[in-house]
């Protein structure tokens, strides 16, 4: 109660409107009245059938069997929605850390790489972070990931890295019925000071993008001067320029973004395609994604005329354009 008592004082103090309140409310009963999944539906035939029993043995029975059971589903249900409503506060208690966080430091320029592998096989997400203080030192640091694999759990001994200090916690929250977004906070060893930009690596192994069809994103949650994306597909693996998505994410909401990523290129040293996308002026608490689909080819294959056109030697380009 004293949650939610703080709370309310956080949206008064903050001036939020009757519709940003109705707009959690309703959030919360939307979330709360879900289909059922197999087992619920189980149980559900189970008490059915048990209730038709009761009525050909007897009718008081029946009466007293209804009363218990309409008395479950209301505690039941309060104590749903009372444990849905926990964990908005909670992310909200969490998003105002991140609030605190992001206003004492800057970013000069965010780099997300991701190396896509085969299905099964771990992604490696690489972030690196041009950070200064705005004031004083911080040794707090936070890194959100979003992704639409609500079951997923990050294992901070194994399949996250920091160089520059240790992940003490990690919070995931569900947005609506589709993502999830991960809140990691970082203890760094040495704090960061103002006028004294560094740099900090991040590295998040794990199984989460699809080559074929799919799509990444970086997630901006201080001031942000560049935020460079760029998403590295397996060899044999080409992604279709016309079908490549530029969009921003807003919770759950996304936003198309006009025009084409920077860059859709053939990498000749690892014979890996990549596909890089630059944003400035960056909004803050947004992800900018790139969504894809790609086809496999025979890395035997020769490259299509429009590549070797490319890669040729500038003095054979000529000639290579000819030959086409």
């Amino acid at each position: 109660m004293t949650e939610l008592l703080e709370y309310a004082l956080l949206l008064y103090m903050r001036g939020s409107r009757l519709s940003n309140v109705w707009s959690y409310s309703s959030s919360i009963l939307r979330n709360s009245i879900r289909p059922g999944s197999l087992a619920l539906e189980i149980v559900g035939l189970a008490l059915g059938l048990t209730g038709l029993l009761l009525n050909v043995a007897s009718r008081s029975l029946l009466i007293v069997y209804f009363a218990g059971l309409l008395a479950f589903l209301l505690i039941w249900n309060t104590y749903a929605v009372g444990l849905l409503l926990h964990s908005q506060v909670s992310r909200a208690h969490r998003i105002e850390l991140l609030l605190k966080s992001r206003a004492k430091l800057r970013a000069h320029e965010k780099r997300r790489e991701i190396y896509i592998n085969a299905i099964g096989v771990k992604d490696v997400i690489e972030t690196t972070f041009l950070v200064e203080a705005v004031s004083l030192p911080v040794k707090t640091f936070y890194v959100r990931l979003q992704t639409d694999h609500q079951d997923h759990v990050i294992d901070r001994q194994r399949d996250w890295d920091i160089e520059e200090g240790r992940a003490v916690r990690t919070d995931m929250y569900k947005i609506g019925r589709k993502y999830a977004e991960f809140i990691v906070e970082h203890s760094l060893f040495r704090a960061i000071f103002k006028g004294d930009p560094r740099e900090i690596h991040v590295v998040h192994r794990a199984d989460l993008v699809d080559p074929i069809k799919d799509w990444v994103g970086i997630d901006i949650i201080e001031e942000t001067g560049l935020a460079l994306l760029r998403a590295w597909f397996p060899p044999g693996v080409r992604p279709l320029p016309d079908t490549i998505e530029r969009f921003k994410m807003k919770g759950a909401d996304e936003i198309p973004m006009k025009g084409r990523p920077q860059r859709v290129s053939l990498d000749e040293a690892s014979q890996r395609w990549f596909i890089e996308d630059t944003f400035s002026n960056c909004e803050l608490f947004v992800s900018y994604c790139l969504r894809w689909e790609a086809v496999e080819e025979s890395l035997e294959d020769p490259p299509s005329p429009a590549i070797l056109s490319q890669l040729a030697p500038r003095t054979d380009r000529t000639e290579a354009c000819t030959d086409v």
